[in-house]
């Protein structure tokens, strides 16, 4: 019941007569493949979907131009800082933190931070607690964290 499709970069790709997707290249270990984010647009609405980053500089398109094509942005928040691998170093589990994405994103308007949802977010992630500080911090920033269940309709 499946029907295998292949995707390049940048090309869009119609899934029916209502939802579109774009893949975007983005750095990421490329142990068995490359990894992409999804640019999903639906008659109203567009979501980026990407997940799973290594960094933001890195790549051919940068957060800030994804951000102004799209309603909204599922995007990497595997873990808030650096402080939450003990024994172990961002280096080998590369994400850009939450606070540094914060950082990047604190100079757009507030209508482009606002389209911002972190997802993926790692066990150590204080995140996960939704009355933490870490949690205050990213709705102060004016992003959120996506929930369980939240749907932007397409």
């Amino acid at each position: 019941h499946l029907e295998l499709n292949g995707l390049s970069a940048q090309n869009s790709q119609s899934l029916n007569e209502r939802i579109q997707v774009t893949p975007v290249l983005v750095p990421h270990r490329a142990e068995f493949s490359e990894t992409v984010g999804l640019v999903i647009r639906g008659p109203s609405q567009c979501v980026l979907w990407l997940p799973d980053i290594d960094c933001w500089d890195a790549g051919s398109t940068s957060l800030e131009q994804l951000l102004e094509q799209v309603d909204v942005a599922y995007i990497d928040g595997t873990f808030f800082d650096g402080d939450e691998l003990v024994g172990r170093s961002l280096q080998d589990v590369p994400h850009p933190t939450v606070l540094q994405t914060l950082e990047r994103l604190a100079s757009l308007p507030e209508s482009e931070r606002a389209k911002v949802r972190f997802v993926h977010l790692n066990h150590t992630n204080p995140l996960l607690d939704p009355t933490s500080t870490a949690a205050a911090t990213v709705e102060q920033a004016g992003c959120q964290v996506a929930r369980q269940g939240e749907q932007e309709l397409l």
